[in-house]
């Protein structure tokens, strides 16, 4: 399996207030280095499981970067022995608000999981918001998809949002296997990544798109848009569109490997 960083000693997961509480990492490819002192605004949602919704939170042009890891919890250092206790996984974005708006991502958010499920933590959904516009903008759309349910669902059970609306705490970083995981698993766009350490992979912009394309989420008209800001040569680009309609998943859940005959 390619890797974006070597594997050597577990990565500890560490405690961070946003992408830009330490100093960033010297990037070792041009469209890093372009992105790596742009500073956006933040956007953080609990949706499930990781992988996926990662890859889908990165499609929007205005996404600069993305990382996975668990909030809102009392426990430090929480532990997959322990489920995580108290904690949710989340996905942390930071993106460019003259490039794209925070509604675009919160609607992202409800389109690509169901918030009327109820899940255990840490699987449960949950908007956490930065200011007070955030909040605004994740009660009104709460309300406003309750509206639909409720108009459209009437008879009993009932189907409501159960999404909890609450302010951002401290992130504590997932494990590095699971940042930009599916890009993680292919060894073609690992090596054009060319993220050597881990924290170059969390930081990295290139990594968040590649990851977000590889996963066969995004359509042809999104690759292309974007092939050009980040830097993408015609043989990556065409790797990239091949995974959009040929990506499946086996009964397990694991992607199928990509045949670079094709190319």
């Amino acid at each position: 399996m390619g890797k974006c960083c070597s594997k050597g000693p577990k990565v500890d997961i560490e405690k961070y207030s946003d992408f830009h509480q330490e100093e960033p990492p010297t990037p070792t490819n041009d469209c890093d280095k372009e992105f790596l002192t742009v500073k956006g605004e933040n956007a953080t949602f609990a949706c499930g499981q990781m992988w996926d919704r990662q890859a889908q939170l990165s499609i929007d042009p205005g996404v600069i970067r993305t990382r996975v890891g668990y909030s809102t919890g009392k426990k430090m250092m929480p532990e997959f022995s322990d489920k995580f206790a108290d904690h949710v996984a989340i996905i942390d974005i930071e993106f460019d608000p003259s490039k794209t708006s925070y509604e675009n991502l919160l609607n992202k958010f409800w389109s690509i999981h169901d918030p009327t499920q109820f899940n255990e933590k840490p699987y449960h959904t949950k908007i956490l918001y930065h200011n007070i516009d955030q909040k605004h903008a994740a009660e009104n759309g709460l309300m406003t998809l309750d509206r639909k349910l409720t108009k459209f669902n009437y008879k009993p059970p009932l189907k409501r949002v159960r999404t909890d609306i609450e302010p951002a705490k401290h992130i504590f970083l997932a494990s590095m296997e699971n940042q930009h995981h599916l890009l993680q698993e292919d060894e073609f766009l690992s090596k054009v990544a060319n993220c050597s350490t881990p924290k170059e992979l969390v930081y990295s912009h290139l990594a968040s798109k590649l990851n977000a394309f590889v996963s066969g989420y995004a359509t042809v008209e999104e690759v292309e848009a974007q092939a050009e800001s980040l830097g993408l040569k015609p043989l990556v680009v065409a790797y990239l569109k091949d995974k959009i309609p040929g990506i499946q998943k086996t009964e397990e859940g694991f992607y199928t490997i990509y045949d670079e005959s094709k190319l």
